[in-house]
């Protein structure tokens, strides 16, 4: 069984974090009131002040015919981390959501009761929990298969799905993180420099699969885009922000193509 949370709030971080999901300057945020309800493109947000510098937000799409939710989902997520992931997804799949950006949880009891280590994202989804971008953006998908955000289990797309997340999270994602745990995350005594060289060689090689494949198909799982393109771009928006795409003249497109995406949550990601 999933932990069904009580009402969260939102630090002031929310004030950027909904300029960039607008991606409008002529609207401005919320500063008085105790409730208003924003639209801009083909996104609405609904927030609540429930504090001086708390807000909660309910994010959906502003489209004609969009499918309405037959169960509550709330994202706990913070900033531009993995959890674009899943709040892009779930905008691509027309789906109305709660979304919690609040940095603050991360290592507490409360996550834990969703995450066991304490860490983001983390969804409810109709009362039930679950964690992990890569499973919750792929579980999502499966529930609204209509959308053609994923290919049918079974189906050689569904098998390319699998191995290209795989792939990305085990043989370039995973070295991402371990540098910048390096980098500055870690406090002084535990950062090991020599692994920075040897992260950055597993990285480049990585890249250059994705590079060799993504020149023979626009996207990874064939002709289309799919939610296998929101994982595995996060990754290859990440390795940008790293320094590592400017070899890679072919992944660098594929980015821009995955940039200019009306519903992209990770433009701006700096990691």
């Amino acid at each position: 069984m999933g932990t069904n949370f009580g009402q969260q709030v939102l630090s002031n971080q929310i004030r950027g974090d909904v300029g960039e999901i607008m991606r409008s300057k002529s609207i401005p945020l919320p500063s008085v009131s105790n409730s208003r309800v924003l639209k801009c493109h083909n996104c609405i947000v609904s927030l609540n002040k429930i504090g001086p510098k708390c807000w909660v937000y309910k994010l959906g799409l502003a489209r004609v015919g969009r499918h309405q939710m037959d169960k509550q989902i709330t994202l706990y997520g913070t900033g531009t981390t993995r959890s674009s992931r899943c709040r892009w997804t779930l905008l691509e799949l027309g789906l109305d959501f709660d979304y919690v950006d609040n940095g603050s949880l991360i290592g507490t009891a409360e996550l834990k009761k969703m995450q066991p280590l304490g860490k983001l994202p983390a969804i409810i989804i109709g009362g039930e929990s679950l964690f992990e971008s890569t499973a919750i953006c792929t579980y999502l998908c499966d529930l609204y298969p209509n959308k053609n955000l994923i290919a049918s289990v079974g189906s050689r797309q569904r098998a390319l799905h699998e191995q290209w997340c795989s792939f990305a999270l085990t043989e370039i994602e995973g070295y991402l993180w371990s540098s910048s745990k390096h980098k500055s995350l870690y406090p002084a005594e535990k950062r090991v420099a020599a692994v920075l060289p040897i992260n950055t060689e597993e990285i480049i090689a990585g890249l250059a699969v994705l590079e060799d494949t993504l020149n023979e198909t626009p996207y990874l799982t064939g002709s289309n885009f799919s939610v296998t393109d929101i994982i595995v771009g996060f990754t290859v928006n990440w390795a940008r922000s790293a320094g590592h795409l400017e070899t890679f003249p072919v992944l660098s497109a594929y980015l821009e193509r995955l940039h200019e995406r009306e519903l992209c949550t990770f433009k701006q990601n700096l990691i």
